[in-house]
């Protein structure tokens, strides 16, 4: 595929392999590829530094669990990159591997964690990996490193959004953000025991929006309305290294491969900004529940 000049951030895939066994994992499908070999994500590093890109972000898969791990993070300092780390948070539960990571500079670390205790999580997760994600919140957040937290947004966990919200801010997450479930992987295989209805979702996530550190991400702002716009976290524009191959950016992608919008969206307020909605969501829930915003007109006497 064509490159995307000019982007500065990249963000790789190193492999597909994980630790936990996510009932909404939209990479499910992929696991059976393993990982990317050193060699290649190295070149992929390299890659990112040729564009005059400025942050790598690793992501997988877990990609705290590879032997390489390090070796990977300080080759991409060494070439002058900021790096962010896309995890489940389990492995920084460690002490020196926390302290080590810690060491090196990270940019930032994005902790996925879709559950306020240990049954919830179990059910969700398929581990259980409560315990261990949370201390590593603790000890990469002791250790002074910035940490944004990322709660995927289930049948299972919507009612419990604002407890997790709660509960991550007391452990000093610099922001929350709440995602909508793309449905690709496990999440399709599981749609209809695990994706809500945006409506059934919406007064929760309204609910949970109650600090100017929480975000949302991935539902149309018709769906939760206007007044929480300032909420709304819109897809970001990063150049794709899915297993070494430069793909366009990860937002021009998606837009192409996983979401769409009704025609009507045309006429919204929101549309140039708004990311759209799930091509398979609309495919199964249909777009009754989306309703254009329009602007107020002002009247003149």
């Amino acid at each position: 595929m064509q490159e995307k000049q000019g982007a500065e951030v990249a963000e790789i895939k190193l492999g597909y392999e994980c630790n936990n066994n996510c009932i909404f994992c939209l990479n499910e499908h992929m696991k059976p590829l393993g990982k990317l070999s050193f060699e290649k994500a190295k070149k992929a590093i390299d890659r990112a530094k040729s564009l005059k890109c400025k942050t790598v972000i690793f992501t997988g898969g877990e990609p705290s669990i590879r032997p390489d791990f390090f070796e990977l993070c300080n080759y991409a300092k060494k070439q002058g990159l900021e790096i962010e780390i896309q995890t489940n948070g389990r492995k920084f539960s460690e002490k020196e591997f926390a302290e080590k990571i810690s060491a090196l500079g990270i940019k930032l670390f994005v902790v996925s964690i879709h559950a306020h205790n240990a049954k919830l999580n179990k059910i969700l997760t398929g581990t259980d990996s409560f315990n261990e994600t949370i201390q590593g919140i603790k000890n990469l957040a002791l250790l002074g490193n910035k940490i944004v937290s990322n709660t995927v947004i289930t049948k299972q966990n919507m009612q419990n959004l604002k407890e997790i919200a709660k509960m991550l801010l007391e452990l000093n997450v610099a922001k929350v953000q709440i995602t909508w479930p793309e449905a690709s992987g496990a999440a399709l295989a599981n749609f209809e025991t695990v994706v809500p209805r945006l409506s059934q979702a919406a007064p929760f996530v309204r609910e949970a929006l109650f600090d100017e550190r929480i975000g949302i991400a991935g539902m149309p702002l018709c769906t939760i309305g206007k007044t929480f716009e300032k909420f709304c976290a819109f897809q970001q524009e990063k150049v794709d290294f899915d297993f070494g191959k430069v793909c366009k950016s990860t937002k021009e992608r998606r837009k192409k491969e996983r979401v769409e919008k009704p025609e009507f969206c045309s006429r919204c307020e929101a549309n140039q900004y708004c990311d759209g909605v799930c091509k398979q969501y609309l495919k199964k829930n249909g777009a009754t529940e989306l309703k254009p915003i329009h602007k107020k007109r002002i009247m003149h006497f």
